[in-house]
């Protein structure tokens, strides 16, 4: 289970949102799932029943299986009694989008980082859905520099403890594969 300060933060946000939407959806590679991630995931479930979670499987240096093992672990910890997660897969997020514009006609809420600015604006114009951008906790680049920097004590207020190993795993894979495409293209 999460610590205190988060399970209290999704709690919060699922109670405090009084709007209603069928579906909501994001999309994302979620290589090294951190907080930033499940409050995306949180404030999902506190807009509607049902959040489709888009995972990208053009990421060349983490296996598809390896990353949604990780998203599923967290997914199933999350206490959302009347939330229904469902990931769906494809290589870029209008493959995804298309996917889900299909299959939830109607009312959809696509949610993102305030990183992905662009990415909200194209699917307001090109689907017609609502969009809102959440505030970025932390980013997965800071998870890679606190696991190669031994930064434990920053890293365990970042990530789950129920996907603390399962993530530093990926990290020592992500660098290993890293280093033998950086070998292959040499």
């Amino acid at each position: 289970s999460f610590t205190a300060p988060l399970a209290f933060t999704i709690s919060l946000v699922a109670k405090q949102s009084t709007a209603e939407r069928r579906v909501a959806v994001t999309c994302g590679r979620f290589n090294l799932l951190h907080l930033g991630h499940v409050n995306l995931l949180a404030v999902m479930a506190s807009f509607a029943d049902k959040v489709v979670i888009g995972l990208s499987n053009s990421s060349s240096l983490l296996p598809l299986a390896s990353r949604r093992a990780v998203l599923q672990k967290v997914l199933d910890d999350l206490e959302f009694e009347s939330t229904v997660f469902q990931i769906v897969e494809g290589h870029q997020p209008f493959e995804i989008f298309d996917q889900i514009d299909a299959a939830y006609p109607g009312d959809v809420l696509a949610v993102f980082g305030e990183e992905n600015h662009s990415l909200a604006t194209a699917v307001k114009w090109s689907y017609g859905w609502d969009t809102k951008l959440i505030d970025r906790l932390t980013s997965s680049a800071a998870i890679r520099a606190h696991i190669d920097g031994q930064e434990w004590d920053c890293l365990a207020h970042l990530v789950p403890g129920v996907i603390l190993r399962d993530v530093i795993n990926l990290r020592i894979l992500e660098s290993a594969n890293a280093q033998v495409h950086s070998h292959q293209t040499s």
